[in-house]
């Protein structure tokens, strides 16, 4: 049987039907899913069809010859979609789960499309709906549809390499939040061109600890000229004071801090490494997350890359963990000579909790 929502009701009454033929009246009472689909209604022997309406009420009546046990189902894309059978006189009720999380095939377009109650479009395949801004807004606007893209894994590239998905997802806390909660999902959107997209919450570009909002702190600071909001303070690194540094002889356990306006929940760091020096930048490292700013819990731990091109190097957090206080945690440094540590940027990028 294939999980669709109150997908069929059967009931039935002695006396002619609707043709006003003899024999018993069966009415299939359908659910918005079958607008427009063939349903039949048989015993094995003799099977009778009749088209659903496209639109309320969606019910079929049957004039059936015989009192046997009757089966009413119809065809999704190949499949067949029915119940057990029903004993005439009793009453029949097709109702499983929620059709958007559980209904099959998955990554079918024709599902996808009347999981949001769309039934004037023949699309196939998912370039047709991207092309069609109005009707993808509406699919990712339904929280039916936006479960059943969850499961559809063959769509991910096509939709995380399009900039336009990509908005509307950001746009949608339910679909957003919902796909981020898988771990597919969440490694193509936070490796898409696009993420900034959907994870749209990051630390501004600061001017001073407290500017222009929340708070930028570290646990030793070498001097004012290198403080943490040096960090945070805009994409180039190539300014010999444009990053954070220890206090002298501080090169292990030492934390580089954020603290956000409201809990945000972090999927995606960027660590960028100061461009003329290696031996003092991070190497192993965790990402932290505090809901009170004193008891913090690693979510991720991490080498950082040793490049010393510029280029950020992006790390992906696996589980979902909400919070306003973020920080990168430094256990120790690439080098064994320098006595301090060196960040030329961080960034955290996530969405509101």
């Amino acid at each position: 049987m294939i999980a669709y929502r109150s997908i069929l009701n059967m009931s039935s009454s002695s006396g002619g039907g609707s043709s006003g033929a003899s024999g018993i009246t069966i009415d299939v009472i359908c659910s918005e899913i079958c607008a427009g689909l063939t349903i039949s209604c048989s015993d094995g022997s003799t099977t009778l069809t009749s088209i659903c309406p496209n639109n309320p009420p969606y019910t079929v009546q049957f004039n059936i010859p015989n009192s046997g046990q009757w089966v009413a189902s119809t065809i999704i894309d190949g499949q067949i979609v029915s119940d057990d059978p029903m004993v005439i006189g009793d009453t029949f009720t097709f109702n499983p789960s929620p059709y958007g999380s559980t209904a099959l095939p998955i990554n079918s377009v024709k599902i996808w499309l009347r999981c949001a109650s769309i039934y004037d479009k023949n699309y196939t395949n998912i370039t047709e709906i991207l092309n069609d801004n109005t009707t993808l807004t509406t699919l990712i606007n339904s929280n039916n549809a936006s479960d059943y893209l969850k499961r559809s894994t063959s769509w991910i590239t096509d939709i995380c390499q399009d900039q336009n998905a990509m908005s509307i997802i950001g746009d949608n806390n339910y679909c957003a939040d919902l796909l981020l909660s898988d771990s597919t999902w969440r490694t193509a959107i936070c490796n898409s061109t696009y993420f900034e997209k959907v994870l749209n919450v990051k630390v501004p570009i600061m001017t001073s600890n407290t500017e222009p909002s929340g708070i930028a702190s570290a646990s030793s600071v070498y001097s004012s000229s290198y403080a943490p909001y040096k960090a945070f303070d805009g994409p180039s690194v190539s300014s010999s004071e444009g990053y954070w540094c220890t206090e002298a002889k501080k090169y292990t356990n030492q934390y580089l801090r954020y603290q956000f306006t409201a809990p945000v929940t972090i999927y995606k760091i960027e660590l960028t490494n100061v461009l003329y020096e290696s031996l003092a930048n991070p190497k192993n490292c965790e990402i932290q997350y505090s809901s009170d700013g004193i008891t913090f819990t690693n979510v991720k731990s991490f080498v950082n890359s040793t490049n010393n091109t510029g280029v950020p190097y992006s790390v992906i957090i696996d589980t979902v963990n909400s919070g306003a206080y973020w920080q990168l945690f430094v256990k120790d440094i690439c080098g064994t000579s320098n006595s301090y540590i060196y960040v030329g940027r961080l960034q955290f990028y996530g969405r509101y909790a």
